[in-house]
């Protein structure tokens, strides 16, 4: 486990790319926010290197974090950012 073994208020996730995309690689499709039961819904449809990610992050929310932010890591400006809601998605419980 990366994220969700401790209790807190926001956990972050920084990644190689911009967020959750509901059809990856199609940059329109970037989810901006979704509830965890939402992502719960759809989380059968991530396949590969994002499956373990949508895991993790459910894992987070469930285990204590009220939210969970997800955006592409290879900048460090991108995490201020991200918690400005301005990039990225964000899992709430």
């Amino acid at each position: 486990r990366y994220i969700g073994d401790w209790s807190s208020d926001v956990c972050s996730s920084d990644l190689d790319v911009a967020g959750i995309y509901k059809n990856y690689p199609d940059e329109a499709s970037i989810i901006k926010e979704i509830s965890l039961s939402g992502l719960k819904e759809i989380s059968s449809q991530f396949k590969d290197g994002m499956s373990p990610k949508v895991q993790a992050l459910i894992h987070a929310v469930e285990n204590g974090a009220q939210c969970s932010l997800v955006f592409d890591g290879r900048s460090a400006q991108n995490l201020e950012t991200a918690i400005h809601q301005d990039i990225g998605t964000k899992v709430f419980a």
